[in-house]
């Protein structure tokens, strides 16, 4: 604690760390402040102790475990209309006092005196300095009111809300935002008198400068990532890359060199090779590695001559079908002390859980779930699995494995998932194993919402493609392969005078469940 104090009171705490600047896309300067051994190591150690207490919300993806800017964009995809905009000096509006009074706060409850020494341990002529190890995670910390206000605030006008550091979006399927979030004035966009209150409440303001709206018609994109269609990078970034990989190619790494720093190398990268490697892996980061573009991009550059580095590894691409089989497992459920067994699909969660229906598994005694190995449906595990949870009205329940170590393996495989709501007309799949037999692969469906339907009180919508026995609990993708609803109740369900409803359950009305 001495050796904290000395360091936290210092004097000369200028002293403690080293200042550079980073050219920002806008032209402006970015200041970074990183702080030399040993404050460096306290401030790490400080931010495993502050993540292990603290847990943002889902919608926040900035400096989080499992976050990232290809899921922030993903909250938002096929959206009508796109709203995005910055906080004003994030970092520095976040200054001591604050600090010190989140710490003294619930879950926290640390005493005047502790906080104090963490907060001035933090903070750099009283302000959370860039370059810090423990400035993310307090930075998360302080807007974590300010995410709850503007979730609530984004719900109650039917939008979607999600933040990455100080980048804020909000995306709606109506035909405007109303003018108490942003409206235009003599052409530009402006933020909301609701809104800046809201902001204004938590402790932040917004950067004018930097607020827009992007409807389906135009690019759509949210950090970096376009989201019109897929999730994406921006076709200027892909033509950069293939343009310096073309010039290595066909003038050889020096002259390639030369050509590259006149016109790719925009923030000072230390080689072209280095340079490339960086932006092949942002773009694997956001495709995905089973993307086409991906592994012709890494094929090229693993073949340039003259490279220094080892080659940059990708998965060959596989199909659409092989990508959304991957998401789903087979359910087969046995207990011998009343002879029964059943046999369904489920849905494989980020979260390293298994989605399925409450009926798959209700007289359980023990559940077999099959899953196929990642790739190939001919390699597959029997995992042990017992149930979490379940919500019997909406006939899901929530699988997890008995030995821990299969989470991981049940997350690799799993599909995104989207809490969006879903329109008669809609292009879906839907993956499974109906009327499974030995030996059978998983069953992939194309087909398109007819309608939505009510039964027991439970909403449901109606697909064109044919659920039946052993089809229930597995996923429902949309056509950006990301899963929005549960294929729930079709021939074989004799409650239900029309034994073809073939009728599947939002994801959207399951979130809590699934995500809480």
């Amino acid at each position: 604690m001495k050796l904290l104090e000395e360091r936290a009171f210092s004097k000369n705490q200028f002293l403690l760390y080293s200042k550079s600047t980073e050219l920002k896309r806008d032209g402006t300067l970015r200041h970074i402040n990183a702080p030399f051994w040993p404050l460096r190591n306290m401030q790490s150690q400080l931010k495993i102790l502050l993540e292990e207490i603290f847990k943002p919300s889902r919608r926040v993806t900035g400096f989080v475990t499992g976050g990232g800017i290809r899921k922030n964009a993903s909250f938002h995809l096929g959206k009508r209309l796109i709203l995005n905009f910055d906080l004003k000096e994030f970092f520095p509006s976040i200054h001591f006092g604050r600090i010190r009074w989140r710490l003294m706060a619930q879950p926290y409850n640390l005493n005047s005196s502790i906080a104090t020494t963490i907060a001035r341990l933090c903070t750099l002529d009283g302000q959370l300095p860039i370059g810090a190890p423990t400035s993310p995670i307090i930075a998360n910390m302080i807007a974590s009111h300010l995410d709850g206000v503007l979730n609530t605030l984004a719900k109650s006008h039917g939008s979607f809300y999600s933040r990455y550091a100080d980048d804020i979006t909000f995306s709606t399927n109506r035909r405007s935002f109303p003018i108490q979030i942003v409206e235009n004035i003599s052409g530009e966009w402006v933020a909301g008198s609701t809104l800046v209150e809201a902001v204004d409440s938590a402790g932040f303001s917004i950067n004018d400068r930097k607020t827009r709206v992007l409807d389906r018609l135009a690019r759509q994109e949210i950090t970096g990532i376009v989201i019109n269609e897929f999730v994406n990078v921006p076709r200027p970034f892909l033509r950069e890359v293939r343009g310096a990989i073309h010039a290595w190619e066909k003038h050889g790494l020096e002259a390639a060199e030369t050509i590259f720093s006149q016109k790719f190398n925009w923030r000072g990268a230390v080689s072209l090779e280095a340079h490339l490697r960086g932006r092949i892996a942002h773009i694997v980061h956001v495709r995905g590695q089973d993307d086409l573009t991906v592994w012709k991009l890494t094929d090229r550059f693993n073949k340039l001559p003259d490279r220094k580095f080892k080659e940059v590894h990708y998965a060959k691409p596989k199909s659409a079908r092989e990508a959304l089989a991957q998401a789903a497992c087979r359910i087969e459920c046995e207990n011998d002390n009343i002879m029964e067994y059943c046999q369904g699909s489920g849905i494989k969660l980020p979260s390293g859980k298994i989605l399925t229906n409450l009926h798959n598994v209700e007289f359980a005694g023990e559940i077999y779930p099959v899953i196929n190995a990642f790739l190939s449906d001919q390699a597959k595990f029997s995992i042990l699995m017992r149930v979490v949870k379940i919500d019997a009205p909406k006939d899901v329940a929530l699988l997890e494995p008995v030995d821990p170590e299969w989470r991981r393996a049940i997350s690799i495989a799993a599909a995104d998932l989207s809490f969006s709501k879903c329109a008669t007309g809609d292009q879906i799949k839907i993956a499974g194993y109906p009327s499974y037999r030995d030996g059978d692969t998983c069953n992939v469906s194309s087909g398109e919402i007819m309608g939505f339907s009510r039964i027991d009180d439970t909403p449901y919508f109606r697909v064109s493609v044919q659920i039946v026995k052993g089809n229930s609990g597995g996923p429902v993708f949309n056509k950006f392969g990301q899963v929005i609803g549960v294929a729930s109740r079709g021939i074989e369900n004799g409650d239900i005078e029309n034994h073809h409803f073939n009728g599947c359950l939002e994801m959207f009305r399951i979130e809590k469940f699934v995500l809480g």
